[in-house]
């Protein structure tokens, strides 16, 4: 088993060093599949699309974003609470790369959320808006994971991987 996992951290390392990261650019198309937290946990996918490059020194982008989150509580006296939101966006996003590998990026997004409760409410619909900040790593060609700090109106934090075609 130890070598198995020798043979495995070497060939990551080899793939790792022969990659060469692929930064946005006009006209690139970035798919982000995520996971949420707080305040409860959620899932998410948001598209970029290169529009502008060399938008000042980074790259502008449009897209959109769709997420859902699950929480709950339990209420002294008054059992089990639950949310379902979903959330669909439009998003802008600024990108900037530090080098070939990293880049830093904040977005904007005004939507359309659906809340379902299972108890003390009526179901919900209405306006968000959003904003996040995030970073990006390339660690293949085509392939990065990503953190983001904000509120896209399904969750606070999200990470996860970046495709890019």
């Amino acid at each position: 088993m130890k070598k198995f996992f020798v043979a495995l951290m070497a060939i990551c390392t080899v793939g790792i060093t022969l990659s060469h990261a692929q930064k946005m650019e006009k006209d690139m198309s970035l798919v982000n599949i995520g996971l949420g937290f707080l305040p409860g946990v959620g899932v998410n996918v948001s598209y970029d699309y290169g529009l502008v490059d060399k938008w000042g020194p980074g790259v502008f982008t449009i897209g959109g974003f769709v997420g859902f989150s699950n929480w709950g509580r339990n209420i002294s006296g008054m059992g089990d609470y639950r949310q379902t939101r979903w959330a669909i966006s439009p998003r802008a996003t600024y990108r900037y790369a530090i080098n070939p590998d990293f880049e830093v990026y904040g977005a904007v997004m005004t939507g359309l959320y659906f809340n379902t409760y299972s108890k003390y409410r009526d179901n919900s619909t209405g306006l968000f808006w959003g904003t996040t900040a995030g970073c990006r790593y390339s660690f293949m060609k085509n392939m990065s994971v990503f953190a983001e700090i904000g509120y896209n109106d399904v969750a606070a934090l999200n990470g996860g991987i970046s495709i890019s075609f």
